[in-house]
C-alpha cells in the first residue's frame, strides 16, 4: 500500500510539473522546452521575450513595465526579483514611475534571491552571485556578487 501510495504522489508531482509548463508557456509565448521547476509571478506577459532552453526556478517575481529579453540557456534561481521599473525619487513625492529595459544573455545563471533593477544588460556567460543586487550593466563571462553588486571576477 505504501509503495502505491508513493508511486501516486510521484505521478501527481509529474502531472503538476507538466501542467504548469504548459501554462506558463502559453501565458508567455515561450518555446516548449522552457522549465518552470515551480510558482512564478510576472506581470505584462506580452512584454516578456524568453529563448530556447531558460529555466525558471520556484518564487521568481518578474515586474516588467517596459521590455525585458532573455536570451536562450538562462537559468534563474529561486526567488530572484528583476525589476524594469522604479520611481525617480527626485521627484518625491509625486510618484513617477521610471522605465528601462532589461536584457539578459545567452548563458546566464542568475543566483537565489538576487535582484536585478531597471536598465542592466548582463553579459553573456555571467554569474549573478545569490543575494547580489545588480543595478549596472555587465561585460561578458563575469561573476558579479554583493549589495551593491560588484565585479568579483572573470569566468574562461
Amino acid at each position: 500500500m505504501q509503495n502505491l501510495l508513493l508511486k501516486a504522489m510521484s505521478y501527481w508531482s509529474y502531472v503538476k510539473q507538466a501542467l504548469r509548463n504548459w501554462h506558463y508557456s502559453i501565458l508567455l509565448s515561450c518555446p516548449k522546452n522552457v522549465i518552470f521547476l515551480g510558482k512564478i509571478t510576472f506581470y505584462n506577459a506580452k512584454k516578456i521575450s524568453i529563448g530556447n532552453g531558460v529555466r525558471f526556478n520556484d518564487g521568481v517575481f518578474l515586474n516588467i513595465g517596459k521590455k525585458l529579453i532573455i536570451e536562450e540557456n538562462v537559468t534563474i534561481s529561486a526567488n530572484v526579483f528583476i525589476t524594469d521599473t522604479t520611481s525617480d525619487v527626485e521627484l518625491l513625492p509625486k510618484h513617477v514611475h521610471v522605465r528601462e529595459p532589461i536584457l539578459i544573455k545567452k548563458d546566464v545563471w542568475i543566483g537565489a534571491g538576487a535582484i536585478i533593477l531597471p536598465g542592466v544588460t548582463i553579459g553573456e556567460g555571467c554569474v549573478i552571485a545569490a543575494g547580489a543586487v545588480l543595478s549596472q550593466s555587465t561585460g561578458n563571462h563575469e561573476v558579479w556578487v554583493g549589495n551593491p553588486a560588484r565585479k568579483a571576477g572573470i569566468l574562461k
